[in-house]
C-alpha cells in the first residue's frame, strides 16, 4: 500500500499524486506499486532489498538518491516465543521527495505520522530522516522497559 504526505503550512497532509517535497510511504508493495517507485527512480534492487526481512541496516548512495537502511523495532504480539523484534526500513531522499519503504505498518511509521510536538517535515530531509532516527530509538527503549518488566 502507498500512501502519500506532504507538509503544507506545518501539518502532515494525506496527497493523491507525488509532487516535489512530498513523502511517499510504501507499506509491503505489490508489483504494481513496485513498478510506480521504480518509475519514481528508485532503484528496484533497493525496493527488494528493504522488503527482505534479513537485511542489515546500512547507507549507500547513487547518483542524487540517499539510501538509508535501518533496523526498526517490532511487536510481534504477547502469544509469539519471540514477542519483540526487528525489520528492515529504508528511507530514500532525492531532491524533490522522500520515499520510506517497509515490508509491514509498523508503530515507528504510525507514531511519527502524528507527532504533534514535532511534526514530520516532508521538505527538510534532514530532519525528517533524524526524526525518524530519534524515534526509533525511542521505541527501542520503550521496547527494552517493557521487556524489563
Amino acid at each position: 500500500m502507498i500512501t502519500i504526505y506532504k507538509t503544507v503550512a506545518g501539518v502532515l497532509k494525506e496527497q493523491k499524486k507525488v509532487t516535489a517535497g512530498a513523502w511517499v510511504n510504501a507499506v509491503n508493495p505489490d508489483e504494481e506499486e513496485i513498478d510506480l517507485l521504480v518509475k519514481m527512480g528508485v532503484p528496484a534492487e533497493f525496493i527488494h532489498s528493504s522488503l527482505d526481512i534479513d537485511e542489515l541496516a546500512r547507507v549507500d548512495r547513487e547518483a542524487e538518491k540517499r539510501f538509508i537502511f535501518i533496523r526498526v523495532p517490532f511487536f510481534q504480539g504477547d502469544q509469539m516465543d519471540i514477542p519483540y523484534t526487528t525489520m528492515p526500513l529504508v528511507v530514500i531522499t532525492s531532491n524533490s521527495w522522500i520515499v520510506t519503504i517497509c515490508k509491514q505498518n509498523n508503530q515507528l511509521l504510525r507514531e511519527s505520522k502524528k507527532a504533534s510536538t514535532h511534526p514530520l517535515h516532508t521538505k527538510k530531509h534532514n530532519t525528517f530522516i533524524l526524526h525518524i532516527l530519534f524515534n526509533t530509538a525511542k521505541l527501542f527503549l520503550s521496547n527494552l522497559t517493557a521487556i524489563n518488566r
